[in-house]
């Protein structure tokens, strides 16, 4: 009884205050990524994207397509519209502005980590327990993408709502009245699903909870939870009236899922289970963080490889402690579940995902791993409750300050590589050196480089080194049509225009909706003065992707050269839906309206030309 009164003493000495400590250093760690500009997938959902460039505006937009809608033409197979919203808020605050983003991004990881560690102790009373978990999930460095990178805060808000829904099914069980807070549960899981369909994959570990963490539950614990299907059948149907099925119609490209490229079901499996096990590794060994392991720098394998092997073991390992452990180590048990379900979508066993290889998907999945490990870390003394300065002061809890260093130092240092794409892709190809994706990528980002420079040989360096790597790409992948049309930009830029019409035709040819490599062949028909080729090969440009400004644009510019000037107002109109602010564009229709004698029509777009930092020539 004395032992029983000290640890419940010691249980009610515990502050919730704790908790800003994981809070605190998740925010430190993540502290050097408010300069970083853009990077990534950022250019689709927002610099890029005609909708989210609308401000708030775009918002129905948002809820009634596709995720990438606003980008590109094809129709996608993600519903995530509240982070889209949130991203034309900010857009419409702070215009062209990372800023705001990152410090969001930053500030949500923090309050993740802090209620992820509170939620955990007022399931658990473990106040050592949870600390552990709320510090490793806070620290992992597995976590750099989804921090340092404004997309992926559909990851954040996702994970964000669905502790929020842990923690309000939590004071259900204790708390009257009962249904506030499962109104509570319900907007907060709602919420969740609108960041991610994934979220979808947590629904079970609410009444695993209950299993897990009340010494005597009730069975409508169990049953409340189906009160859950009510919001989750609401946004299935509410996804497939937008997408048009519950999974899309948009192809998965071997080159971002490579299991798609396997030619038979066992090498698939086992090169999946392969993957399983390289996530796996960079759970407890998180080096190097790498932004993309596609086609081929993890190739496809068989049942013959003795990494596939290892990875069976530990996926064996550790589908057999849960069952061996079910009703003795039920925190252990807990924790290895919640990874398990939470990252069974992004195994590609169950159906192909839209990548083979991702450190974001083990973003939720990670939480699970750090209770789990918490669990094993309190494994001898399960039975009793420290306080948690006096935990640290044994060996156990040196050890897991070591992992805390280490961990966050990988954090630190992985950081700047996310400053913005250049960077990240740079820093990546040396660890990833034969993902054909990421050579791509990076040979795009040098010539970027070298695009902004004036002529002279540091230019011709860049441009020379990003044709070398686009050579690669090409060899590996005859079929990569987007290699063959940059390449064809970066001869152009080189001067070379006969190499850069071969590389244009050889990428229409391989995908006849290429629409930007349509567009750059017709600049070298208008330079060539083959007027109705140049504006031929425009009509191609726009009928492959009718939401192509530039296309637009360029059809306008040469109807212009033509003298219609009637045809060339209405495809610079056209044009203007999608880049509503383009300097160039709205110069070029007031100057049409003027040619033909409408200077009070098209004086409100030199104006506003002017107001964007153009000055119309007098």
């Amino acid at each position: 009884m004395k032992k029983q009164r000290t640890a419940k003493s010691k249980s009610k000495t515990f502050s919730p205050w704790w908790f800003v400590l994981p809070g605190v250093l998740g925010m430190l760690l993540y502290a050097n990524t408010l300069g970083h500009q853009w990077c990534l997938d950022d250019y689709s959902v927002i610099v890029d994207n005609w909708v989210t460039q609308k401000g708030t505006a775009g918002i129905a937009d948002h809820l009634t397509h596709d995720y990438r809608y606003g980008y590109w033409n094809s129709k996608g197979d993600l519903y995530r519209p509240l982070s889209l919203i949130s991203y034309s808020v900010e857009w419409q605050l702070f215009g062209d502005n990372p800023f705001p983003g990152h410090l969001i991004n930053v500030i949500l990881y923090g309050l993740l980590c802090g209620f992820f560690g509170w939620f955990l102790y007022k399931w658990s009373r473990g106040p050592v327990f949870s600390m552990i978990a709320a510090l490793l999930f806070a620290v992992h460095p597995v976590h750099t993408e989804v921090v340092a990178n404004i997309k992926s805060r559909d990851e954040l808000l996702s994970m964000f709502f669905l502790v929020l829904t842990w923690g309000a099914w939590q004071r259900m069980q204790h708390h009257r009245p009962r249904i506030l807070f499962l109104l509570l549960a319900v907007v907060t899981w709602s919420l969740a699903l609108l960041s991610k369909e994934s979220a979808i994959t947590f629904l079970p570990l609410l009444p695993l909870s209950v299993y897990a963490f009340r010494q005597r539950p009730e069975k409508r614990d169990y049953w409340l939870t189906l009160v859950l299907l009510i919001p989750t059948g609401l946004f299935l149907f509410a996804r497939q009236a937008v997408l048009g099925s519950v999974r899309g119609a948009e192809k998965v490209s071997f080159l971002d899922n490579v299991l798609v490229a396997a030619q038979d079901a066992p090498t698939a499996m086992a090169s999946a289970i392969r993957h399983i096990g390289e996530y796996l590794r960079m759970l407890v060994a998180p080096w190097p963080l790498v932004s993309d392991k596609g086609w081929n720098q993890i190739p496809l394998t068989d049942f013959g490889s003795p990494a596939v092997w290892v990875s069976v073991l530990a996926i064996v390992g550790g589908l057999t402690a849960i069952f061996w452990f079910w009703n003795t180590r039920k925190r252990l048990v807990f924790g290895l579940v919640w990874f398990v379900v939470t990252f069974s979508l992004a195994a590609n066993l169950l159906f192909l995902i839209g990548t083979s290889y991702g450190e974001r998907l083990l973003f939720l999945p990670s939480a699970g791993f750090a209770i789990a490990v918490s669990a094993l870390f309190r494994w001898r003394d399960a039975g009793t409750n420290p306080s948690w300065p006096g935990w640290l002061k044994q060996p156990v809890g040196y050890a897991f300050v070591g992992i805390v260093g280490i961990f966050s130092l990988l954090a630190i240092q992985r950081n700047p590589a996310w400053y913005d794409s250049a960077t990240l892709y740079a820093t990546d190809i040396v660890h990833s050196p034969k993902s054909v994706k990421l050579r791509y990528h990076h040979a795009l980002e040098t010539g970027k480089s070298a695009a902004d420079l004036p002529a002279g040989p540091e230019k011709d360096r860049l441009l020379n080194q990003a044709l070398k790597d686009l050579e690669q790409v090409m060899a590996a992948h005859p079929k990569y049509w987007e290699a063959f049309g940059t390449a064809g930009l970066y001869e152009f830029r080189r001067g070379n225009r006969d190499k850069a019409l071969e590389y244009y035709t050889r990428a229409t040819t391989l995908n006849p909706g290429a629409s930007i490599a349509w567009s750059n062949m017709g600049i070298i028909y208008a330079e060539r003065g083959q007027l109705d080729k140049a504006k031929e090969v425009y009509e191609k440009s726009v009928a492959a992707d009718p939401r192509f400004a530039d296309g637009w644009m360029n059809l306008g510019a040469i109807s212009a050269q033509m003298g219609n000037f009637p045809e060339a107002i209405r495809y610079f109109e056209e044009a203007l839906k999608y880049d509503p602010e383009n300097v160039r564009l709205l110069t070029m229709l007031g100057s049409a309206y003027r040619d033909i004698g409408q200077a009070d029509k098209g004086q409100p777009y030199l104006d506003k030309a002017a107001r964007l930092g153009y000055i119309t020539p007098k």
